[in-house]
């Protein structure tokens, strides 16, 4: 299916807008890899990092005590680590996915708005939730689970309707 110029403008700004949030979700993964790595200094210092004496100089002894103060657990900052770092790659897949897609610039709009929700949503809430403590699907507690809640709940929302308009867009006519 030819598009035309303004088909065609529409699909790249689509692609820019997608790109752009999905990076940003990535960066936010990666900067969760911050916390995940205090976490498990913190965890494990008792064990081979304290017997190759590598918490001795001023450095390793700065760097323990800002580790030791990382709120949450190893898991739950493996999981906003790797909620960031996925959802920005799933982001990036479908970009790159929409100039073959056979949908009007308004699908195009709702699918990139829909995978910005779920990158956002999955990544935020990964974040808080480590930061909080808390798990589960519970809307009681700190605003920070609420929070974790209503953006894991708005990325399970928005996803499915990504998936039915990718597999509308390459359906034969």
């Amino acid at each position: 299916m030819a598009r035309g110029k303004s088909d065609q403008e529409h699909v790249e700004k689509a692609q820019r807008r997608t790109i752009y949030h999905g990076m940003i979700v990535f960066c936010l993964g990666l900067l969760a890899g911050i916390p995940y790595t205090g976490v498990i200094y913190r965890d494990y210092s008792h064990t081979w990092l304290r017997e190759k004496k590598a918490f001795e100089t001023a450095w390793g002894k700065l760097l323990l005590a800002a580790c030791n103060k990382t709120p949450g657990t190893e898991r739950a900052w493996r999981m906003a680590h790797l909620e960031g770092v996925l959802n920005g790659f799933v982001a990036l897949v479908f970009a790159s996915l929409m100039s073959v897609l056979r949908l009007s610039p308004k699908e195009l709009t709702s699918l990139s708005t829909c995978l910005m929700i779920n990158g956002y949503g999955n990544t935020l809430a990964s974040i808080f939730g480590a930061i909080d403590g808390s798990r589960g699907f519970t809307f009681a507690g700190s605003l920070l689970n609420r929070l974790s809640n209503l953006g894991f709940l708005s990325a399970m929302a928005a996803i499915p309707y990504a998936s039915y308009l990718v597999i509308k867009g390459v359906k034969e006519e």
